[in-house]
């Protein structure tokens, strides 16, 4: 089974729900045999995999197997108040930490829905998903292909615009470093954001990977003038013709 670009012919899907590792996980795939390209999603600050099911549908209709865990504090595990700053500074990035943890401990318990090479793992990070699939991303060198939606891995600047903007001096707990470019590698990069996006600025991601690509990185960015913290069909569509282009 082979990816198919956007406006090809698409495979009819079914979707279902896995615990893996102890993490509930949305699963959506192309129904038939062969089905080996896995793409890790994961989903914003204040969704879910629930509400992106559309998003998985449209990713798994061109052959992608995609495995969305819930994060924590998160769909069915449990919710709080996405809009009170107060919650932002004491979970948001404690939501980040806890996926990253938890993603080795999926990778292992995969064989339930199927198995895949390493070669043919993807992630696709959204937001805050982003901030988690980045990271993922540098640390694993065995994933082949990443995708980025307004998102940046440049954590304390975004952190420092938060902080003039809604979160002040509230106490936030991030430990993480943040991604360096070495540990990307020659893996296919692919990111995408708005430029009137007033969530996650896009001014310095944008500019970390037009200056990878000079330097020979197999790294792109995709400027969506005008637009905000959003995903588009057009932006999603890119996502998928990136994703056949480089795994095939």
């Amino acid at each position: 089974m082979r990816l198919k670009q956007p406006r090809e012919e698409t495979y009819p899907i079914f979707w279902h729900w896995e615990t893996l590792g102890g993490i509930p996980c949305l699963i959506v795939e192309p129904r038939g045999e062969n089905r080996e390209i896995f793409c890790m999603y994961y989903h914003g600050w204040s969704s879910s995999p629930t509400n992106q099911l559309l998003r998985l549908q449209l990713l798994a209709m061109h052959g992608l197997k995609v495995v969305a865990p819930c994060a924590k504090h998160h769909g069915k595990r449990g919710a709080v108040d996405y809009e009170n700053p107060e919650m932002i500074a004491k979970y948001l990035f404690d939501t980040v930490e806890e996926a990253l943890h938890e993603f080795p401990t999926i990778m292992k318990e995969i064989d339930k829905i199927g198995k895949v090479g390493t070669r043919k793992i993807c992630l696709y990070g959204n937001s805050m998903g982003g901030f988690i699939a980045s990271k993922i991303f540098a640390e694993y060198p065995e994933i082949y292909a990443c995708a980025l939606t307004n998102t940046t891995w440049h954590w304390k600047d975004l952190i420092e615009y938060w902080r003039s903007m809604y979160l002040e001096q509230r106490p936030i707990q991030f430990r993480l470093e943040e991604v360096s470019v070495e540990q990307l590698g020659k893996r296919p990069l692919w990111v995408s954001g708005g430029s009137l996006d007033p969530v996650v600025p896009q001014t310095g991601m944008r500019k970390t990977v037009e200056a990878m690509k000079i330097k020979g990185y197999p790294a792109e960015y995709l400027n969506f003038e005008g637009l905000g913290h959003f995903v588009t069909v057009n932006m999603l569509t890119e996502v998928i013709s990136f994703y056949a282009r480089c795994m095939g």
